[in-house]
C-alpha cells in the first residue's frame, strides 16, 4: 500500500491597506532586504554626484574613550561614506581617528576600510583598543633621547 505525502499550504490574505509593504512582506515570511545590511542600501543623496571625480561623501562622527592607567583619552572618529568608492578602492566606508597611537614605537593613526559603516568603524576602534596612546609628542621624545645618546629602555 502506497501512502502519499500531503502538504498543506496556508495562504495569508493580502491586507486591504497595501501602503505598508513591510507588514505584507513580513506576513509572507519574506524580508525585503534579506541578505543586505542596512548600511549597504543606497541612500538618495548618492545620486546627486554627477561624476566620480567629485567624491561626494557623507560624514558620520563618533567618539570613544580609551581608559589607560595614566588617564582617559578621548578619540574622535570620522567615518566617510563615499557615494562611489574612491579611485583604487572597492569599499565605500573609511573611518579615521583624530589622534595617533603607539607613538613611542611606530606612531600611526587608527583607520579602517569596509563595505559598511559598522565594518570600517569596527576596524578603527579595534586598533585604538589594541595599541597604547602615549601622548602627543611620544615619538619626538624618543627621537630626542636617542640623538643625545640616552636610551629609553
Amino acid at each position: 500500500m502506497k501512502t502519499h505525502r500531503l502538504t498543506t499550504k496556508i495562504r495569508a490574505k493580502k491586507p486591504k491597506d497595501t501602503r505598508n509593504c513591510e507588514s505584507w512582506a513580513s506576513i509572507r515570511g519574506y524580508k525585503r532586504d534579506a541578505g543586505v545590511a542596512n548600511d549597504a542600501r543606497m541612500s538618495d543623496w548618492v545620486h546627486i554626484q554627477a561624476s566620480s571625480g567629485e567624491r561626494l561623501m557623507q560624514l558620520h562622527h563618533f567618539s570613544i574613550v580609551k581608559q589607560q592607567a595614566d588617564g582617559d583619552v578621548t578619540f574622535a572618529i570620522t567615518v566617510k561614506e563615499f557615494a562611489v568608492p574612491p579611485p583604487g578602492q572597492r569599499l565605500r566606508f573609511y573611518a579615521e581617528a583624530d589622534k595617533a597611537v603607539n607613538q613611542k614605537t611606530a606612531a600611526f593613526v587608527p583607520c579602517g576600510w569596509g563595505p559598511s559603516l559598522f565594518s570600517a568603524l569596527g576596524d578603527c576602534v579595534r586598533l585604538i583598543r589594541q595599541f597604547p596612546y602615549e601622548g602627543e609628542h611620544g615619538g619626538e621624545e624618543r627621537a630626542a633621547s636617542q640623538s643625545s645618546g640616552h636610551s629609553t629602555k
